[in-house]
């Protein structure tokens, strides 16, 4: 009948058995085999056209008996010598004769299972310089380690679809694992580590680029297993040379991490520890950085955005320092610090807070500044920096002197040796500073060392007394003499510690006495400046003692001068602390020889200390006046400086001693027995015995003067009395 090739073999659906020739049917049967595995398709190829193994017949002619197998198409591609062993076929290209396949592989043609399984004609994945990775499809589409897109494999070309960076490595998001090229996909596998920590960017740094560490390739050629490593301009800023150790997956020496100039250089973070430790704020450079940078961890001062546990991220290790506009307050200070009237233009750079960022008083670096920098209490204008400082204290703006030193000088005010000059110069030991004006380096002044650092407020006696000693008059009523303001315990900050002693226009009274006194008739122009009130402001005490008694009073003689005790002043120098006691004038009238000790003043005319003679005449038996002579001699009484008042007695006998007709056995008369008859200064009435009741001073301008007052008539007859 009408022949066709499935006539001896084969079935109505395609020619190739089964069934074989001789009717085989098996798979086992050689003449079946694979014939229906490799012209039917199936989960790892497409149909494979009967050319590919055989010549195929163009009539029925070719029956011989002899299986004729012509490799042709795809099993010889690439010049695969398949060939045929009557059992298996071996290096074709179906089965893996091809870069990268199973050369060796020779699947067997009968009863054989598995042998087109993935995997079976090459590994998964190929070997290099195939990607290692097994995640087929993102090279290959419709592809994975177990399954193929039957359509194009085996088809004698290798169907990649557009292939990127990440067709081998990485993710959608960004080229860089994960995944590896393996597929790994955790931080601790090399391939992986902190590749996404660096491209991400974070919280310490943006987004690194390939380049830093990497030759970005520019084709997909470059697969070749090596991790080829080359820094970029950032990983080697200022010289620094990078390099990565495989073992310890540590990489080292970048500027990156450390080493730059203040940085950490030994830091050395390892490449698949991703847990925030390796870049946290310290890791890189000491919190702060060591000098020349500040020793403060304000870093928002000079760095926009930054904490001492924060950064910019946008700025961050980005090769360069990136300063803010810097002002002195960047560094230490407080710019929110609101100045007093007068101060400093630098005072909201002085601590607190200090280069540390510390705020207390009892660091060094933050101590007394702001007492004296920003205060009114002890001056009105607040010390400046320049008298710590001098000549030292940067212009505005001007951060380069930040070297660790404190640069310290003692400026004018410090060092004024105006008033009591300053011995020796001021000095600064790093604790307290000594001998300063400010501090009482001046005449009088307690001359104290001041511990810096240290929260003590100062009053009046922290740099002299109150009132000062030495030769500084001992009253507190500071006013009299430094004006309005002034007091024991308050200063007029107006004119305090201002280099000079400020004093206003001083009298006798501004030290002791009272301006407000009233003097009687004849008191000396002096005195009211005798106390009460003495330099001590007190109103009873030795320095008050009798002066007012002998001063300002009329009551038996005229007041006396000043001049009758003390040298009289002509200036203010003359404070010294001590009493000048000279007599003169009345006091030493007559010769004598007056002293004053211990309170008790003796052997002055005025209280008794004189002699003398006196003449008069007395009628002889004719009638005749005849002249007499006759001593005398007062009391010499040593009153005490401040003991009772005095009476006529204190300072004479009363009647006066060695006088004739005061002995009351001359002539004696109750008619004539006044002290008045004989002396017009004086009245009194004399008594046998004698004595005198009634006696005063009539006229004390004639009393105690260095005369002896008697009346004319008395000195020249006798009828006076008789």
């Amino acid at each position: 009948g009408a022949l066709t090739c499935s006539s001896c073999h084969g079935s109505a659906l395609n020619p190739a058995p089964p069934v074989g020739t001789r009717g085989e049917t098996l798979t086992t049967d050689r003449a079946v085999g694979a014939h229906q595995v490799h012209l039917s398709g199936g989960g790892v190829a497409r149909a494979v056209p009967c050319t590919e193994c055989h010549v195929v017949p163009t009539s029925t002619l070719h029956a011989d008996g002899v299986v004729q197998v012509a490799f042709g198409g795809v099993a010889i591609t690439g010049g695969a010598p398949a060939a045929w062993n009557g059992t298996s076929c071996t290096t074709s290209y179906c089965h893996g004769q091809f870069t990268g396949g199973n050369a060796l592989n020779a699947p067997v043609w009968i009863g054989g299972s598995g042998q087109a399984a993935c995997g079976s004609c090459h590994t998964i994945p190929p070997p290099a310089p195939h990607t290692p990775s097994t995640n087929c499809g993102a090279c290959h589409t419709g592809y994975t380690s177990s399954t193929v897109n039957a359509a194009t494999h085996v088809d004698g070309k290798i169907d990649v679809g557009s292939m990127t960076c990440s067709s081998c490595h990485g993710s959608a998001q960004n080229p860089a694992p994960p995944s590896g090229t393996h597929g790994e996909t955790a931080t601790s596998a090399v391939a992986v580590g902190a590749h996404q920590s660096h491209l991400a960017g974070g919280t310490v740094g943006k987004a690194v680029a390939c380049s830093e560490c990497h030759v970005v390739p520019s084709s997909l050629t470059h697969s070749n297993g090596i991790v080829e490593l080359t820094w970029g301009t950032l990983a080697t800023h200022g010289g620094a040379q990078p390099s990565f150790a495989v073992g310890t997956a540590t990489c080292s020496n970048t500027y990156c991490h450390g080493n730059f100039v203040g940085g950490n250089p030994a830091n050395a973070p390892i490449w698949t520890i991703v847990d925030g430790t390796q870049v946290a704020c310290g890791s890189c450079h000491t919190i702060p950085p060591p000098a020349p940078h500040v020793a403060n961890t304000s870093c928002g001062n000079c760095h926009t955005g930054y904490t001492a546990a924060s950064v910019n991220a946008a700025t961050h290790v980005d090769g360069h320092v990136d300063v803010g506009a810097l002002t002195c307050s960047s560094c230490h200070g407080d710019p929110s610090r609101v100045p007093l009237a007068g101060a400093d233009a630098n005072v909201t750079a002085a601590p607190p807070v200090d280069t540390h960022g510390n705020a207390g008083v009892a660091a060094r670096g933050v101590g007394a500044h702001a007492a004296h920098v920003n205060q009114a209490t002890f001056r009105s204008a607040p010390l400046a920096c320049a008298e710590c400082h001098f000549g030292v204290v940067p212009p505005p703006g001007d951060t380069t002197h930040a070297n660790r030193p404190v640069a310290f000088a003692f400026g004018a005010l410090a060092t004024n040796a105006s008033w009591g000059g300053v011995t020796p110069a001021p000095t600064w030991d790093g604790t307290s500073c000594a001998n300063t004006y400010c501090h009482g380096a001046f005449k009088n002044g307690a001359n104290a060392a001041m511990t810096w650092a240290q929260d003590v407020t100062l009053t009046c006696t922290s740099c002299h007394g109150a009132p000062p000693g030495g030769g500084h008059p001992a009253n507190v009523s500071c006013g009299n003499c430094h004006g309005s303001g002034y007091s024991a315990t308050t200063v007029n900050s107006a004119t305090h510690m201002n280099g000079q002693l400020d004093l206003t226009a001083m009298s006798c009274t501004s030290c002791h006495g009272d301006p407000s006194r009233v003097l009687v008739t004849g008191a000396d122009a002096n005195a009211k400046a005798a106390p009460p009130v003495d330099t001590t402001g007190a109103t009873s005490s030795p320095a008050v003692g009798a002066h007012q008694a002998h001063l300002n009073r009329s009551g038996v003689t005229t007041p006396i001068a000043c001049s009758e005790c003390h040298p009289v002043p002509t200036s203010i120098t003359h404070s010294n602390g001590t009493v000048d006691v000279v007599f003169g004038g009345r006091a030493v009238d007559g010769g004598a020889v007056p002293v004053y000790s211990a309170g008790t003043c003796s052997s002055t005319y005025c209280h008794g200390s004189y002699t003398g003679t006196y003449t008069y005449n007395v009628l002889d038996g004719l009638g005749n006046p005849v002249s007499t002579t006759y001593s005398y001699s007062g009391g010499a009484g040593t009153p005490m400086w401040s003991g009772a008042a005095m009476t006529c007695n204190s300072c004479h006998a009363m009647p006066p001693n060695n006088q004739v007709w005061h002995s009351g056995s001359h002539g004696y008369d109750a008619s004539y027995n006044t002290c008045g008859l004989c002396h017009p200064d004086a009245t009194g009435t004399i008594s046998p015995g004698p004595t005198v009741t009634g006696a005063a001073i009539t006229n004390p301008a004639q009393h105690v003067n260095g005369v002896v007052e008697v009346t004319p008539a008395v000195t020249s007859t006798c009828h006076y009395c008789h």
